[in-house]
Order: structure tokens, then C-alpha cells, then sequence
């Protein structure tokens, strides 16, 4: 009936609760329970009480649905429970065939895993890839309950457990000094004085304050009361589900079926963080009803920091404003970023016209100790900046070429997180960069504190405005744009390879770095064919993007009605392009619009491509596309219309391959 089903599976406390006393009642030696979703796809609604009672109750549990071999034994307070789930044995050739069979004996269950092939003669045969360094390709497991009755149970090998990941991604603080932000930090931590149960703080502020900063180290101090972990994200893009979907890989060490969609990896993922104290940062909110679907429920013991520019009047959580640093303060950082001597001379003057912003201070007095070091005596004052430009201006102005480069590349990426591998893809590919070359220049970056971070680097918006906006001489502007098209490469790739598989959690992570709507890629001297427009739109619809998606198939809708060289209009490729400008519509409730695209992509569809021919099957896509979208709208009569098109539509493609 669908594939929506993740989360909204019910079995039913009480309907359970029967069946596990009436097979208690039986005194059976094993208790074995057969099910055919794996239990984690259960409604979080019951999905915690459903697996404590089977836990507690059954043996061994066997299921289905993923057409994957895994066995696997969980230990839990209410009891051992092994859990065997097998392949697809009758779901034609799809899916690999596999089995396994199992012999219980003396409280241990022995798994023989089993697979069918069809050539050169159909048969079923050992499947070595479960079990690929156990003798005969089979293993053994016991079955607690009898393991821990029978005498004759010989002790099985013991296994060193896994070690567990660190849950965090907060960088460390490293030497960079964190002044002035007490009472912030109290108050804060005054509104998070129950970790046991759901609280949201909003940080608010100019931008340059240290936000994000003050959010970071919050987190930093006070780890030890979410073991849980503490996780900033990138809340720029509202691209919250890819990122909790990466940290469920990495770190919750999830395995999610390759086709379960992402936004689900992160519903998944962000539920079994909440299990227990969490802290979550969401770093530089631009909306807030993106941030919604990703609060914590009630009773969860999550808590929640959001920075952001935006107005808080409307807002119902306790928000906290971030104010400039004082001037006893901002002399303090000074002192703390460099020494005492450097600190007597220049510190007054660098804190007198920051006006208290650090994202002013550091990288000025970074660029003033550097010019100190190297023998130059600056005036304070009259060398000092008397604004945030200026001040990064001192900065950038110290970097050599190589490190310039490197900064307007990095410009173009989302400033809240830079991969630094998809970087040095960047350079190598469009400037042939080695590694040593690519160390160096990001060295010098951070070293003044333009760039932040490691794992991934950061970049603050207020300094990739001014990267962006600053103009390149010429040489550097050839070489940039050598990168610059190594980068509009790298975002088609990205996008071709979700369209193809969009679960793929690691390439949207990617791309979502990238800028994700067209205007963005001329303002930076890169154009993209109407070709390459829909690859991208189709892969940012793939993973849920649909309103970055759709200006790219606006784009493309006015490029095919212009038609070719001769003034010829291919209908059938025009009308494909407007049918994804009214998915793309209809996906975000915009129905009364994605109607009107819809009519247009049925009325071009119609007229067939360059030759006349029509694709009846992409006619019956659009026209039941439409009677949904119809049905929506309350239009149900011209909904049955629709829909007995698009059925004639689909009939007449089964006779005729699709066109005609």
C-alpha cells in the first residue's frame, strides 16, 4: 500500500498483553514470537512498552521486511532476547533469496544460513556472506533463559563489547579564550535545571555577538548532565532530518534499510537520541517553523538551544539576549588571544571601536600580533580598524594567494559547516592542489581565526559576506574560477547520485552545503545548463527540498518554451518540466498553484514531443497527480475526471510501449 509506513506501525498494548498470557500459560520450553516489521518501525508512541514486554517474555523473536540476514542479541533490563531476522525467500528475483536454518539444542540455536540460485542450476546453497569467517559458515547463540538453567551448556567465547562512540560533535575550545559571558551561562543552565524532561532556550542578538560561541561552550561545561550526548546542527538550511540522519550512522551506529527515506533516518535517529538527556543545538534558526517538527515532545528529556537573528516577540520559549561584550571585557579577550605586553598597547584601542563584537576582535588582533611578531611596529589607533569590514580586511589582507583562494572557495559553502574534504576536492580538482598545499592554506586561515573548527571548518556569515563581496585581482579571479567549476561539477554529481538513491544520508549531506537555489551560482561566475537545472532540481526533490527544487524547473519550464535554434517546442519534455514544477507545489500544500502547473504539463503533454509522439505513461503520471492535488482542493467530480484520463492514459500505454 505504500512505503510511508516507518513509525506508524501499531500492534497494541492490550492486543499483546493477551497473547503473551495465553502463551504463558501453555509452559513451553522456548518461546519463540514472529514478526514481520522490525520492531524499531513502531509508532514511538507504544514502540518502548511493545519491546519491554517481548524482551521480557520471548526467547527468540524472528522477522522479516528488509530482505537482509541479521542476527543479533540484545541484553536489556527486562531480559536477553535473540533476534533472527532472515532474507526474502519468495519475492522473485528483486531481492537475493536467503534463509536460515536453525537447530536448538542443549540452549543454544545454531544459524546455517542458506541462499537460492537460480544459475547454472536452481538450487539452495550455503550463504557465506552472514558468517564469513565462522567455520561452516554457521554460528552459534545462546538462548539465555536456557543457557542459565542447563548445567551441560557449555559457556560460549566471550566477546569484548563494541566500544561506544562518543556522543558529541561540539569542537573542542582548543586555546581560544571564552570571557564575559557568566551570567548568560547561568541563566541559561537556570532554565535547563531539569535534565529529565523537555526545555527550550532561544538565544538572540546582533550578529558578531558570539551566539553560537556562548552555545558551544554551554555545552562543553555542562556535558556530563546529557549523557545522552551534546549535537550542534546547522539550522541555515532547515536541513535538520540529513543531519540527524548522519549522526544516527556515526554515531548511534544505526543501520537504516537503503531504501528508508531521510527524512525518516532522522525521525528515527532524533527519537533514539531523546531516550535519554540530550542537549541539541540548533545553530542560526532563519525560520522558526522549520525548527518545529524537530522540539522535543513532551515528557522527553531533550533540550533545545536555538541562535538566531530573528525577532523573538512572537516566540513562547524563554529567549535570552546575547549583548556585546563591555569594554573591560573585550580587553580581556585581547589579552587572553595574546599576551599581556601585546595586550598594553593595543588592547584599549582594538576594544574602543569593536563595540564589543568578538567576531571584530579576534581576527584584528590576530592580524595585529602577527604584524608584531614579524618586527612591524603598527600605531594602535591609527592602524586599528574603525569597522567590521576594516577589521576583516586587516586579516585577509596578511594571507598569501594560496590562502585567499581557499577562503572564496570556501565563501560559497553554507559558513556554518564546510566539509574539508568536498574543499580540497575543490582545489585539487580546479587548481590542482596537493594536500601539503591545501594543509598550508587552511593553516594560515585558521591561525588568524577566519576559519574555525576541524571536523568540519566554520566560516562566520558576517566574514563570508565580505569574502564574497571582495573583488580578486585578475590572476586570482582566472584561478577561482577554475575552482568555481569544480564546485558546480561536484553540486551536479551530488544531485545525480540522490536522484538515483536518495537515502544515500552521505551525499546529501554534501550537497546540502552547496548553494541549493540557482541565483546563488551566477553572483559566483557559474552557469548550468537547463540539463544539468534538472538534475539538481530532481535530485533536491528526491530528499524533500521541494521549495529549493523548484525554481530550478522554473528555470527549465522557461528555457523549453523559447524551443530550439529553429523555434520548435519539444511539448512532451516541456510538459515534464511543469509537472515538476506542480510537484514540487503540491508537496508543500500549495494545491490551489500546483493545480494550474499541472493543467499546463496535461495540455503540453498532449501535443506529444518534437515529432508528435505521445508518452501516454507520463500523461497518466500527471494526470493522477492532478485529480490528488483536485481531490485536495475539494474538486472531486473533476478529481473522477482526471482519474478515468489517466486510467484510459495507462491502458493505451500497456498497448503501446508508451508513445505514440
Amino acid at each position: 500500500q505504500g512505503e510511508d509506513d516507518h513509525d506508524k506501525l501499531w500492534i497494541g498494548r492490550r492486543c499483546l498483553d493477551a497473547a503473551l498470557r495465553g502463551m504463558k500459560g501453555l509452559g513451553a520450553d522456548v518461546k519463540i514470537g514472529l514478526v514481520h516489521h522490525p520492531l524499531d518501525w513502531l509508532s514511538a508512541y507504544e514502540g518502548s512498552n511493545i519491546e519491554a514486554e517481548i524482551e521480557a517474555s520471548i526467547d527468540i523473536l524472528l522477522r522479516g521486511h528488509l530482505h537482509e540476514a541479521r542476527v543479533e542479541t540484545l541484553a536489556s533490563a527486562e531480559g536477553v532476547l535473540l533476534r533472527c531476522a532472515a532474507g526474502a525467500a519468495y519475492q522473485t528475483r528483486k531481492w537475493p533469496n536467503g534463509a536460515l536454518y536453525c537447530t536448538l539444542d542443549a540452549g543454544e540455536l545454531t544459524i546455517f544460513p542458506i541462499r537460492y540460485e537460480d544459475a547454472p542450476r536452481p538450487v539452495w546453497t550455503t550463504d557465506p556472506s552472514v558468517f564469513p569467517r565462522d567455520a561452516n559458515h554457521e554460528r552459534s547463540f545462546p538462548v539465555a533463559r536456557l543457557a542459565g538453567t542447563r548445567s551441560s551448556q557449555r559457556q560460549p567465547a566471550r566477546r569484548e563489547a563494541a566500544p561506544v562512540a562518543f556522543r558529541s560533535n561540539i569542537q573542542a575550545r582548543g586555546n581560544r579564550p571564552f570571557v564575559g559571558r557568566e551570567d548568560s551561562m547561568a541563566r541559561i543552565a537556570a532554565e535547563f535545571d531539569n535534565s529529565a524532561t523537555e526545555s527550550v532556550v532561544v538565544l538572540h542578538g546582533p550578529p558578531g555577538v558570539g551566539k553560537s560561541d556562548l552555545a558551544r561552550e554551554f555545552a562543553r561545561v555542562h556535558r556530563h548532565r546529557y549523557p545522552g550526548g551534546t549535537f550542534s546542527l546547522d539550522a541555515t538550511t532547515d536541513a535538520y532530518a540529513i543531519q540527524f540522519a548522519g549522526i544516527g550512522k556515526n554515531v548511534l551506529d544505526l543501520a537504516f534499510p537503503s531504501d528508508l527515506p531521510l527524512n525518516d533516518q532522522g525521525q528515527q535517529t532524533f527519537l533514539r537520541l531523546c531516550s535519554k538527556p540530550v542537549l541539541l543545538i540548533y545553530d542560526n534558526a532563519v525560520a522558526f517553523d522549520g525548527v518545529k517538527p524537530w522540539l522535543p515532545f513532551s515528557g522527553m528529556p531533550c533540550h533545545v538551544l536555538i541562535t538566531t537573528l530573528q525577532s523573538t516577540v512572537e516566540i513562547a520559549w524563554p529567549c535570552i539576549e546575547v549583548k556585546p561584550l563591555s569594554f573591560d571585557d573585550s580587553v580581556k579577550l585581547v589579552r587572553e588571544l595574546t599576551d599581556a605586553g601585546f595586550a598594553a598597547r593595543y588592547a584599549k584601542a582594538i576594544a574602543g571601536h569593536a563595540s564589543g563584537l568578538p567576531v571584530q576582535i579576534v581576527p584584528e588582533a590576530a592580524a595585529l600580533a602577527l604584524e608584531v611578531r614579524r618586527g612591524r611596529s603598527p600605531v594602535p589607533g591609527s592602524g586599528a580598524a574603525r569597522s567590521t569590514e576594516e577589521s576583516f580586511r586587516r586579516a585577509y589582507g596578511r594571507l598569501d594567494q594560496p590562502a585567499r583562494l581557499l577562503l572564496h572557495a570556501a565563501a560559497i559553502l553554507a559558513p556554518q559547516r564546510i566539509p574539508p574534504a568536498e574543499l580540497h576536492r575543490h582545489l585539487r580538482e580546479g587548481l590542482n592542489w596537493s594536500e601539503a598545499d591545501f594543509g598550508r592554506g587552511l593553516d594560515a586561515c585558521l591561525d588568524l581565526h577566519l576559519l574555525e573548527g576541524a571536523t568540519d571548518l566554520t566560516m562566520h556569515q558576517l566574514f563570508a559576506d565580505f569574502v564574497r563581496e571582495e573583488m580578486l585581482p585578475a590572476g586570482d579571479a582566472a584561478a577561482l574560477s577554475g575552482v568555481r567549476a569544480a564546485q558546480g561539477k561536484r553540486f551536479v554529481e551530488l544531485a545525480a547520485a540522490l536522484g538515483a538513491n536518495p537515502a544515500d544520508t552521505q551525499k546529501a549531506s554534501a550537497l546540502i552545503c552547496y548553494p541549493l537555489r540557482p541565483g546563488a551560482w551566477p553572483e559566483a561566475g557559474m552557469q548550468f545548463s537547463v540539463e544539468q537545472g534538472s538534475v539538481i532540481g530532481r535530485g533536491l526533490y528526491e530528499i524533500g527540498r521541494f521549495e529549493e527544487a523548484r525554481p530550478w524547473f522554473e528555470r527549465a519550464v522557461a528555457e523549453k518554451e523559447k524551443g530550439d535554434a529553429e523555434g520548435r517546442i519539444d511539448h512532451a519534455s516541456l510538459g515534464t518540466s511543469l509537472h515538476q514544477v506542480g510537484y514540487c507545489l503540491s508537496s508543500t500544500g500549495q494545491y490551489a498553484e500546483a493545480r494550474l502547473w499541472y493543467e499546463r504539463a496535461v495540455a503540453e503533454k498532449e501535443k506529444g514531443d518534437v515529432h508528435g509522439r505521445i508518452d501516454h505513461a507520463s500523461l497518466s503520471v500527471t494526470l493522477t497527480e492532478g485529480a490528488d492535488c483536485l481531490r485536495e482542493l475539494g474538486q472531486i467530480e473533476r478529481a473522477r475526471e482526471w482519474d478515468e484520463l489517466a486510467a484510459r492514459a495507462k491502458r493505451t500505454a500497456g498497448g503501446d510501449s508508451g508513445l505514440k
